[in-house]
């Protein structure tokens, strides 16, 4: 933990150009019968992000805790700086909030957090696989270096890869973020993977030994926009 609040300070003393990408996440559960209200306000969340310059990402999960009964709202940011600037500016965004956001019954929230790029961060429309670690005591920073080690991989079999450390709101968890950009090219990275022969070597790493890090869950999902 030591290491960890020291990095978070240190990214403060950085100047502006230096300082790491930022996301905001917040997990929403579907109330029944409501899905096509749920659906309705998020892509209209999403035309207004886009009027507005506001990189916002939008999903239904299709795997992970609470099934394919769970949203994620994803904000996208250069760094703090820039959030501050640029979230949630101007008559559309309150008015969404006032006549749409507030008063809806459709969407309960369930969690929410804010993340740190560790890597080069990766943009497009994706269906994602997310596995949440929690790191080992005073071992941060060698799961880092394997999670990088383990993307390399990844990247072999055709992924494009995030890699995240959770911070406000959360317990300091890191996150391996994997991208396809289509559901068929998720099966064959898979399939690639599958055959790597190094395969073993990760397993036992991630999930059997949990020897730097302990396996906290496990998320598929896609953005809304695969879903038009």
């Amino acid at each position: 933990m030591g290491k960890r609040i020291i990095a978070l300070l240190a990214g403060w003393l950085l100047p502006l150009s230096a300082m790491p990408q930022v996301a905001d996440i917040f997990y929403y559960e579907i109330e029944p019968g409501k899905a096509v209200e749920a659906y309705e306000l998020l892509n209209e969340a999403a035309k207004i992000a886009d009027e507005t310059d506001m990189t916002l990402a939008l999903h239904f999960q299709r795997y992970g805790p609470g099934g394919d009964g769970v949203v994620i709202w994803a904000e996208f940011y250069e760094d703090a700086f820039h959030r501050e600037k640029v979230r949630y500016k101007g008559e559309a965004w309150e008015q969404y909030f006032n006549d749409k956001w507030y008063p809806q019954t459709a969407l309960r929230p369930i969690d929410s957090y804010s993340m740190a790029l560790i890597d080069e961060p990766e943009s497009g429309v994706f269906v994602v696989d997310q596995y949440s670690f929690a790191p080992r005591p005073n071992l941060e920073t060698e799961a880092i270096s394997a999670m990088k080690e383990t993307q390399k991989m990844f990247e072999d079999a055709g992924f494009k890869v995030d890699l995240w450390m959770q911070d406000e709101g959360s317990l300091g968890h890191l996150e391996f973020v994997a991208l396809s950009t289509t559901w068929e090219e998720r099966a064959a990275n898979l399939k690639r993977l599958s055959e790597d022969p190094r395969i073993g070597s990760l397993r036992t790493l991630w999930f059997d030994s949990q020897e730097l890090a302990e396996p906290v869950s496990q998320r598929t999902f896609y953005n809304i926009k695969l879903a038009n």
